[in-house]
């Protein structure tokens, strides 16, 4: 029997390292994703320009002055280009929580979801011995997409968040959390 399948399309991704700079060496970067390509594969190759994504670096951890622990920024989506080169726009919200005036009244109760960060025990510094520390949530606020090429109006979807709060995943199967 003779397998007639062939490919239908193709896709190249494009990965690139982003350093949060915020320790002074490039030892932390991350690996994102910068864009993809796709190709047609039916008949004659057909390649579309790529789609290209765009980050801004973020405060992941809820950082203290007072602390020894380096900040630790993350890259955090900010556009996506299209193959057509609409620009699509997110807008996440600020970091909410401040350590010493602006936190959860506890690690096991946000329920009222008023701030976004919470609580992850790590191993702060390569310690042996994992410490509570506190981590931002990002919120998506807003989507834009503008259509440069077409001149087509700017199409804007905001986002209401209604009693959002986290909470400890409950699945028997995931370990629990250590408790001090």
């Amino acid at each position: 029997m003779t397998d007639r399948r062939s490919p239908a399309d193709s896709w190249a991704l494009t990965q690139q390292f982003l350093d949060g700079g915020d320790i002074g060496d490039t030892s932390d970067q991350t690996l994102t994703l910068k864009s993809l390509q796709r190709t047609g594969k039916s008949g004659t190759d057909t390649t579309l320009d790529p789609v290209t994504f765009t980050y801004q670096m973020r405060p992941n951890r809820v950082d203290s002055p007072s602390d020894d622990v380096l900040p630790l920024t993350r890259p955090r989506l900010e556009t996506v280009t299209s193959e057509a080169g609409a620009i699509t726009t997110v807008t996440l919200n600020s970091p909410e929580c401040v350590r010493g005036s602006a936190m959860p009244k506890a690690e096991d109760d946000n329920t009222d979801g008023s701030l976004s960060c919470y609580p992850q025990y790590w191993h702060v510094n390569g310690a042996q011995d994992a410490t509570l520390d506190w981590f931002n949530k990002y919120r998506v606020l807003a989507v834009s997409t503008a259509d440069p090429a077409g001149n087509n109006p700017l199409l804007e979807t905001s986002y209401v968040y209604e009693g959002p709060a986290w909470h400890y995943n409950d699945n028997p199967l995931t370990p629990s959390m250590p408790r001090k």
